[in-house]
């Protein structure tokens, strides 16, 4: 893959949507509505407001995904501009709510904060943010008044974590003093993802971020910043290309890649990141604590896969939890009791330090987890068993949901009819949560024919979108968004396309689309938070009429 920094891969790549959990309208099924401010809905046309919450003079172009809610129901999201006049191009900007007003945090053409004077020029398409509502982006500069932005100094890291607004952390061309690196090493192409942020004391936080270095060594590293106040104390490296993996008679390879951009952090400041190892090319995963030191492995292709006798072949990247714990998808090699390959994944949850544990894995029934299957396509196939296993999320008390294969016939072999479930433990205890074919819960004579991977928070919740089949459905009306209540129990819809909403201006429109961020993307490298810590979640929708708008589903409580 690509591993130049998005803003120089994907120029026009931009913007999304947002919502309050406390601000909507009513709507027709009186469960959603546009997110407002003090000026109306934020849709397309609608006004934009200014760093103070102000009118701004301009109004919102249209939204696209990849706007995020904060567990105390913080919003961050991107969007474009309507162009000033007809020759005037479009203008990006990054909005934040913060509970209680809605005011822009970043605008491209607008002074970066400690840039010398340079403007901003792109703006990502997803910003993080963490569960204290604080949002760290990266950004491109472009040279204003007096100020000199070059292609050697045009990138940086700003940030919101432990400081009052956003605050430069470091940018492209700056010197890194290091013991373990060469002198006049400098931050050269920084990674296109920064995901890894977290708020650690009431004046201190954490961001951790991938990048290639330039002066004294041309290697790729993994570092982490921390931050008192708005002051960054320390940046060190994490890991560092072509330097020995800690208890390896390995060297990590290329860290600015796919595979590690995604670091995790956990909102105590630890993390976990994926690394190839040279010169064998195994994949790995390595855990850091908050309070630093050389990384900790994991786990390494090739070490044999707890609770098994069979060997890993390949590790994917892994999610976090709470307190160091993460879990992690893990491919076995045909051995051991993976000998006829009918067992061939899982998923594995725990800690560095306490080791890994098997909670998941094709080929899994109740005999061997109790209550996994149940109900009416338990009866059906008295047989059925786990298949393969794919992506998933952790909430902050490790609990989660996969998603999967159903093998209903339980032979081992794929499902002919491509039966996907959800697999969920946000109750407590393993189970199937729905599957392709059930009935889909809040429309009558309608059955699930596909979902997507499912998003976890809120109080031990589940919610995903999916599409339907059956009587009354119709591509207008056939997709959806269903979320459990608290303690991963029953599930409602919660939004269906077809349904009405109002919105500022426009009046009453047509949902047309709704979209999370990540759907489609079987990667799930968009683990950031969509549901806040009671369930209220952040949906992007488009209208019939092509406008489009962020939308609060309401909080649970």
């Amino acid at each position: 893959m690509n591993s130049a920094p998005l803003f120089k891969r994907l120029p026009q790549l931009i913007l999304i949507y947002a919502a309050m959990n406390s601000a909507f309208i009513a709507a027709s099924t009186d469960a959603v509505g546009a997110l407002t401010s003090a000026y109306g809905s934020v849709v397309s046309g609608g006004v934009a407001t200014n760093m103070a919450g102000e009118d701004s003079g301009l109004k919102f172009n249209q939204l696209l995904r990849g706007g995020f809610i904060a567990e105390k129901g913080m919003i961050v999201f991107p969007g474009t501009l309507q162009a000033l006049s007809a020759d005037a191009p479009g203008l990006q900007g990054i909005w934040k709510h913060d509970g209680t007003t809605l005011k822009q945090l970043a605008r491209s053409g607008e002074t970066a904060p400690e840039a010398s004077g340079a403007v901003f020029n792109l703006l990502p398409n997803v910003s993080a943010i963490n569960d204290h509502g604080q949002v760290t982006l990266l950004a491109t500069l472009r040279s204003a008044g007096s100020s000199q932005v070059t292609t050697d100094n045009d990138t940086g890291l700003w940030s919101e974590v432990s400081g009052a607004g956003l605050h430069l952390l470091i940018r492209e061309g700056d010197p890194i003093l290091s013991p373990s690196l060469p002198a006049g090493t400098q931050i050269g192409q920084f990674g296109s993802g920064c995901f890894a942020t977290a708020k650690t004391g009431a004046d201190s936080g954490q961001v951790a971020f991938t990048v290639t270095l330039k002066g004294g060594t041309t290697d790729t590293a993994l570092l982490r910043a921390s931050l008192t106040g708005p002051t960054v104390t320390t940046i060190g490296v994490v890991a560092r290309e072509n330097t020995a993996a800690p208890g390896s008679a390995e060297s990590f390879g290329f860290l600015n890649s796919s595979y590690t951009d995604s670091v995790r952090m956990d909102a105590q400041g630890n993390i976990a990141f994926g690394a190839v190892l040279k010169p064998s090319g195994k994949t790995s995963l390595w855990y850091q604590p908050v309070a630093g030191g050389s990384p900790v492995k994991a786990m390494v292709a090739g070490d044999v896969a707890p609770g098994t006798t069979a060997t890993f072949q390949s590790l994917d990247l892994p999610v976090m939890g709470g307190r160091g714990t993460f879990a992690f998808r893990g491919v076995l090699t045909a051995d051991g009791d993976n000998a006829t390959n009918t067992k061939n994944d899982g998923i594995w949850r725990g800690t560095a330090a306490a080791g890994f544990t098997n909670i998941l894995r094709r080929g899994d029934s109740n005999i061997n987890r109790p209550g996994l299957f149940s109900g009416a396509i338990l009866a059906a196939n008295p047989g059925i068993k786990v298949g393969n296993i794919y992506s998933g999320w952790l909430t902050n008390a490790n609990n989660g949901a996969w998603l999967g294969f159903v093998d209903k016939a339980g032979s081992g072999i794929s499902d002919p009819s491509g039966t996907l479930g959800i697999y969920t433990d946000t109750s407590g205890t393993m189970a199937l949560l729905i599957a392709s074919g059930d009935p889909a819960p809040g429309i009558a004579g309608a059955t699930l024919a596909n979902m997507d991977h499912p998003v976890v928070g809120g109080v031990e919740q589940v919610a995903f979108i999916g599409t339907v089949t059956g009587a009354g459905t119709t591509p207008s009306n056939n997709k959806g968004l269903w979320r459990t209540a608290t303690q991963g129990g029953s599930l409602s819809l919660v939004m269906r396309i077809g349904d009405a909403m109002k919105v500022a201006p426009g009046g009453a429109k047509i949902i047309a689309d709704l979209d999370l961020p990540g759907s489609g993307d079987a990667s799930h490298l968009w683990e950031l938070p969509v549901m806040d810590e009671k369930g209220g979640m952040l949906v992007f929708v488009t209208f019939t009429d092509g406008s489009s708008s962020q939308v609060i589903i309401p909080r649970t409580d």
